[in-house]
């Protein structure tokens, strides 16, 4: 054995690239350098690097690399910060950039990027990862993590400018959203992101498909309501708005908030009976008085100046006063109400 170890000694002193003596080499100190000794680790490692260089097809470099990455990372003694998780991390990206569905490169980038603090080695970790991933919430949860890298305050500046890092992030979570309908977390920063950028018309597209595909009710009462909001205020496509909230009601018909959402769209849209039968519905169904107040008092509007039902009216604000009697505005409506309707029975009040 020493002996032969002084052959390929005096080979490699010779040539250092010669590739038959660096195989030898590996084979016979790779057992020893497993069990973490110094010295075999050190030959190791060297002979990997050059077999590195030498790799002529892919297949045979990915293999070198990938083990020249273990024993390296294995050999940094823990250190978060240094030359052999710097060196690691290189490999594992080289790797990666060979194979890109390699889990042993994405899980290994993703481990020294992460003790490294480097934003890019991170990104593009849980990028693989999320392309790895076959269950659709870890999946959408890869791309969300990527994409808040992305848009970190330290995000690397191999990433791109800081308006091509939000575009590519807005990116990343629209697939994330793609691959999870119920990703609620993802769809909050797209619309963030969105808003911030000026270009919330461009999040209407991945809400309402994802609207049509979610089955969580917390996600389909948020997407439903930043689709109101965009048609509201951005895109003045009161339908749009309309057809959204419909899909929420269907899930949540409880939910004032959304409802009085769909009434307030409707009253634009002047469709009245629906606007009528959603207040109705929050009144009935509302646990909380200021919605059911709120309510009421849109009825009441309704029922005097639209539809004609001064009745209907007055029985809507005594309503109000009933739930608020101390709330001087159901006394005020009331009181010019029935001045104004039926003044002679003004002493009714009394």
């Amino acid at each position: 054995a020493g002996n032969a170890d002084a052959t390929y000694a005096a080979i490699l002193a010779i040539d250092p690239s010669d590739p038959g003596a660096l195989e030898a080499r590996l084979r016979r100190e790779l057992p020893a350098a497993r069990r973490g000794e110094r010295e075999a680790v050190q030959h190791v490692v060297t002979a990997l690097r050059s077999l590195a260089t030498l790799a002529g097809e892919d297949s045979s470099r990915l293999a070198t690399e990938l083990r020249l990455a273990i024993l390296v990372e294995g050999s940094a003694n823990g250190a978060s910060d240094g030359p052999g998780a710097r060196e690691a991390l290189a490999h594992y990206r080289e790797a990666l950039r060979l194979d890109p569905l390699s889990v042993t490169a994405a899980t290994g980038l993703a481990r020294t990027a992460n003790r490294l603090n480097d934003t890019e080695g991170a990104v593009a970790a849980a990028s693989a990862l999320a392309e790895l991933a076959s269950e659709p919430g870890a999946r959408s949860r890869y791309l969300l993590e990527a994409a808040e890298l992305l848009l970190s305050t330290e995000a690397d500046e191999r990433l791109g400018t800081y308006f091509e890092r939000r575009q590519r992030a807005s990116s990343l979570l629209e697939r994330a959203l793609d691959a999870d309908a119920d990703a609620i977390g993802a769809a909050t920063v797209l619309c963030a992101v969105r808003t911030e950028d000026g270009a919330g018309e461009r999040l209407v597209d991945p809400l309402r498909s994802a609207l049509r595909r979610a089955k969580n009710v917390e996600a389909i009462i948020f997407y439903g309501s930043e689709i109101a909001r965009i048609a509201r205020d951005d895109l003045a496509d009161l339908p749009l708005g309309i057809d959204a909230m419909r899909r929420v009601r269907a899930v949540a018909p409880d939910h004032a908030p959304s409802l009085l959402t769909l009434s307030e769209l409707c009253i634009a849209q002047r469709a009245w009976p629906e606007a009528v039968d959603a207040l109705e519905s929050v009144v009935d169904k509302a646990r909380e008085v200021p919605p059911r107040l709120t309510a009421l008092f849109a009825l009441a509007s309704i029922y005097e100046h639209v539809l004609e039902r001064p009745g209907d009216a007055e029985t809507a604000l005594r309503s109000a006063l009933e739930l608020d009697p101390a709330g001087a505005r159901a006394l005020r409506a009331l009181i010019r109400h029935v001045s104004t309707h039926h003044a002679p029975t003004l002493e009714s009040l009394s």
